[in-house]
């Protein structure tokens, strides 16, 4: 597993539980 697979899986998650929280879309940016 990539490091890139990790953090779009992650990215994916967060914005899957976070669409309506910018919160999350921020931490995902990171």
């Amino acid at each position: 597993m990539n490091i890139k697979d990790n953090l779009v899986r992650h990215y994916l998650w967060l914005r899957q539980y976070g669409l309506n929280d910018s919160h999350s879309g921020n931490a995902s940016v990171r």
